[in-house]
Parts: structure tokens; C-alpha cells; sequence
């Protein structure tokens, strides 16, 4: 009985897990409102892909919502395992049902997948504390002949876990680039890795260590690495982007201490030579914060009276466009909105209005071809909802 106790454990967690979510769903708005993107000027086909998230809160009632042009769903509307992922249209879900076979026991990150035309590709993300948190699982299905392959290795010893940062395709490779954790330096140093896989058979052909977090003096100096976000994940890109600052600890008598920054860099990864360079910025950019990354630029907010979204080409290394914002933003201007972009159109939702906007611009003429507002089915009901963000169908 004793080696079936951790299976019975997990059935009974499960099944508690499920039956609290139903009884607590049970609680949810009796009568919850609808919600539409209303289309004021321009296609309405533009946003048939764009999703709202959001929620709804009266009193100590609170759910959360997905409003797209096709209507609203609700979290507490979903069964058990679909609220977990959200509703059919996530990349995860839509991802799942798409490549069933191949889908099946893995998780969709933003970060631990790559598709194109020929192929769709899938690394595991290590978990911490595990024995195998040094075990990276590469898998493979050939869209051709929806024949898939797999691979695992072992990284090197020292290694205790790693995050998954890109996977990419490249002259008929596979690059993974990750995070590894370091073993026996109990700091929390870290390295970034790229491994190198053969397309066809998935054997690893190099692995290469691109950016240290350095030890800089005695606990004076502590290195920061973050990889940028991209906006277009799955996709096929030229660069990956770390940041990388360095701040120097200053220890006062009391014990306590603070931190002064000493350097702040950009770092771009070409993924077609495997050449690691800081990036120089030109002057006007210095100060300011990547606020989009689509794998060939880098996009900067201007914060001045006359704001600007500023486009820096990482190939061309140079700025190749500046896009006016004055006349799209809210009296509130970037407070209060939430950016995104697809396909050469710049997207804007203003959430703090009573009755959120979204406003399409076209990025090389500036010309605005959308205006939307987000209604509720009742107007009492416009009040209840507070909007997270956006993002877009898979």
C-alpha cells in the first residue's frame, strides 16, 4: 500500500482542487454582462484577432474576462482544465488542439518554442530542486510528413537548471539559447548558452557559453542579465537582445547597503554568425526604455512633450522611423495605454476611460485605420470592468 500513497495523495489533491474551483465558480456573476469591440470607423475585420483581458468586479464578486470581437468569455464559464490555459483561442490551447499528438505532455511558454512553414519545434524547461534539472528535451514534428523526433542531453555538470530563453532555426540548425544556473557558486551566477542542434537529426553539434555574469571584486559589484521579450513569439528572428547592467553595493556601517549603477548595455546575439556585440545607440536614445523587440528592431517612447515611438534597426544599426503619438494618446497619454504591434500596425487601448478605446495606427504613413471602444451590454454594467492588456490570436 505503502508505494501507491504518493499517486492517492495526488487523486485526492486533484480532486479537491477540482471541486473547490466549481464551488467557487458556482459564486461568479448570476447575470454577467456582455461585452463588444464596437467598431466606430475602419474594418472591424482589423481587430477579429485581437483579444482584451480583463475582469469584472462588484462588491466581493470578481471574475475574469476575454472579450474579443467574436463576444466575451468568462474564466469561471471555462471547465477546470480549460480555465488553466484560458479559452480556446491561447496559442497554448490553439497549439494543443492543432498538433494533439504531438502537443501532448508539453507546455507552451512564450519563450520555449519556434514555428514555420516546415516545422515546429518544442524544448523543455528545466524544474529547480529536480534530478534532472540539467536534462534538456528537444522535440521536433516535420509538418511535411507529421513524423516527429526527439532528443535529450545531459548539460554539463555544472549546471543545476537553466530556463529556456529563444529556440531557433538557422542554416539548418536548431539553436536553443538558455539561462544556466551554476551548481557549486552559491552567488546565483548564471550563464547564457546557445546549443547547437542538427535539423534533420537533432544530435548536438556545439555548445557555447555567449554572456558570463562575471564575479566583479569582493561582493562590490553584482552583474544583471535579462533577455528581452519578444512580440512576435514562435517567429523566425535575427537577434536575440539581453540587457546587462552592473551596480556597485555600497555597504554602510549600520549594515545596510545601496545600489549605485555603474554601466547599463544593450547586447544583440546575430543568430546567423553567433556574434555577441553591445550595441551603440545614438544619443537621443540614451535614457530610454526598449518598449517593443520583433527580432529586427528595437522600439523606444519618447517621453518629451512630443512623444514618439522611435524605431531602431538592428541591421542597419541606425533609427529608420519616428512615429508621432500626440494625436492618439488620452489626455492621460502612456499612463494610461497599453501598446502593441502586428504586421506594421501600431495598436493602442486607452483602459482608463469609462468606456475603453482602441485606436490603429499604420505605421509608415501614420494614417489611423481603426477606432473602436470597448461597450457593455447595459451601461451600469461599463463601470465593472477594469482592462488588463491585449494581445492576439494564435
Amino acid at each position: 500500500m505503502k508505494k501507491y500513497w504518493k499517486s492517492i495523495t495526488a487523486f485526492a489533491v486533484a480532486v479537491l482542487g477540482i471541486g473547490l474551483y466549481y464551488t467557487f465558480s458556482s459564486f461568479a456573476f448570476e447575470d454577467a454582462p456582455d461585452f463588444s469591440i464596437k467598431t466606430v470607423e475602419g474594418d472591424d475585420q482589423i481587430v477579429s484577432d485581437l483579444i482584451i483581458d480583463g475582469h469584472i468586479r462588484s462588491g466581493n464578486t470578481f471574475d475574469q474576462v476575454w472579450i474579443s470581437s467574436s463576444g466575451t468569455k468568462y474564466r469561471s464559464n471555462q471547465s477546470f482544465f480549460n480555465s488553466i490555459e484560458g479559452p480556446e483561442y491561447t496559442t497554448s490551447r490553439s497549439l494543443q488542439k492543432k498538433y494533439k499528438s504531438f502537443m501532448r505532455g508539453k507546455s507552451y511558454f512564450a519563450t520555449n518554442m519556434y514555428e514555420d512553414e516546415g516545422h515546429l519545434l518544442h524544448v523543455s524547461n528545466s524544474i529547480r530542486g529536480t534530478n534532472n534539472g540539467n536534462e534538456l528535451e528537444l522535440s521536433k514534428l516535420d509538418k511535411s510528413t507529421s513524423s516527429a523526433t526527439e532528443n535529450n542531453i545531459k548539460l554539463v555538470n555544472t549546471t543545476e537548471y537553466y530556463d529556456v530563453q529563444d529556440v531557433q532555426i538557422v542554416d539548418e540548425k536548431v539553436v536553443v539559447v538558455t539561462r544556466n544556473w551554476i551548481r557549486e557558486d552559491n552567488s546565483g551566477s548564471y550563464q547564457i548558452h546557445t546549443y547547437t542542434f542538427d535539423l534533420d537529426s537533432l544530435e548536438l553539434i556545439d555548445d557555447n557559453i555567449i554572456i558570463k555574469k562575471e564575479e566583479m571584486g569582493e561582493n562590490d559589484y553584482e552583474a544583471r542579465i535579462s533577455m528581452l521579450s519578444n512580440s512576435k513569439p514562435l517567429s523566425q528572428k535575427d537577434h536575440a537582445i539581453f540587457r546587462k547592467t552592473v551596480n556597485k553595493i555600497n555597504h554602510t556601517t549600520q549594515g545596510n547597503y545601496s545600489e549605485e549603477e555603474i554601466s547599463n548595455d544593450l547586447l544583440a546575439y546575430e543568430y546567423s554568425t553567433g556574434e555577441t556585440k553591445i550595441i551603440e545607440l545614438p544619443e537621443k536614445l540614451n535614457g530610454l526604455s526598449v518598449e517593443f523587440f520583433d527580432g529586427e528592431a528595437l522600439y523606444f517612447i519618447s517621453h518629451d512633450d512630443e512623444r514618439k515611438l522611435i524605431v531602431y534597426n538592428l541591421g542597419q544599426e541606425k533609427v529608420v522611423n519616428e512615429i508621432h503619438l500626440n494625436d492618439v494618446l488620452g489626455k492621460n497619454g502612456l499612463v494610461s495605454t497599453s501598446l502593441s504591434l502586428k504586421d506594421g500596425q501600431l495598436y493602442l487601448l486607452d483602459y482608463m476611460k469609462n468606456k475603453p478605446t482602441i485606436t490603429i495606427m499604420n505605421m509608415d504613413s501614420e494614417d489611423i485605420i481603426y477606432e473602436g471602444v470597448i461597450l457593455a451590454s447595459n451601461d451600469k454594467n461599463q463601470e465593472m470592468l477594469e482592462i488588463e492588456g491585449m494581445r492576439f490570436k494564435y
